[in-house]
């Protein structure tokens, strides 16, 4: 495969701010080979969908949470009668 067509595909449909971090980390650190370009970017685009994927978490526990909390909120505690509580002290 030619150096072109790796970048190619590595490219894919890769978000502009992430082809853009590659370039500047690959010139900053002198890498020129197609493979260190593919392998740059399939690391920051691997870290984006972890930090999405993580936020997606987050915002679900957030919402699992604020379920829970509607629920105790909505709980009443059983009430009695005072006299059960007689009986129990006059036995």
């Amino acid at each position: 495969m030619t150096k072109v067509l790796v970048i190619e595909k590595a490219l894919g449909n890769k978000e502009a701010e992430t082809i853009i971090k590659t370039l500047e980390y690959c010139i900053g650190n002198k890498l020129y080979s197609a493979n260190g370009f593919r392998d740059v970017i399939n690391l920051y685009d691997k870290e984006k969908n972890k930090i999405e994927d993580d936020n997606i978490l987050l915002i679900a526990d957030n919402i699992a949470l604020n379920e829970k909390g509607k629920a105790k909120l909505a709980a009443k505690p059983a009430v009695r009668d005072l006299d059960a509580y007689q009986k129990i002290f006059d036995s």
